[in-house]
């Protein structure tokens, strides 16, 4: 077995059974939903290198768990992002930033919250 196929393996450990489920929005209204980690962080970096209060938010999940014929299902700026916090509180944003890693599998997108 090749690194890539034994790293596959244990992201399907890691992510999936014991991620949380995660809800991808495409703009066309197609809902897919998959298993991950979400990093919801409360605080950045400015310039000067201080804490700062912010909210940087990370969701990762395994690429060959949303794909299409053997294709990858990238989302796109704007694509809607739903998980549910450890409070229990349903969090909504947008995909700002998408960064796939496809040498380990993994996707991730940062997201900017819907304030609405």
């Amino acid at each position: 077995m090749n690194l890539r196929a034994i790293a596959e393996k244990d992201l399907s450990c890691t992510l999936e059974v014991d991620g949380q489920e995660i809800t991808i929005s495409a703009p066309d209204g197609t809902d897919y939903a998959v298993k991950g980690i979400v990093n919801d962080i409360g605080f950045a970096t400015d310039a000067m290198g201080q804490q700062i209060a912010a909210r940087n938010i990370c969701c990762m999940w395994r690429l060959s768990s949303l794909s299409d014929n053997g294709r990858y299902i990238l989302p796109d700026n704007g694509w809607k992002v739903t998980y549910t916090d450890l409070m229990g509180n349903v969090v909504c944003g947008y995909v700002t930033r998408v960064e796939p890693d496809q040498h380990i599998g993994v996707g991730r997108v940062y997201l900017s919250l819907d304030l609405s």
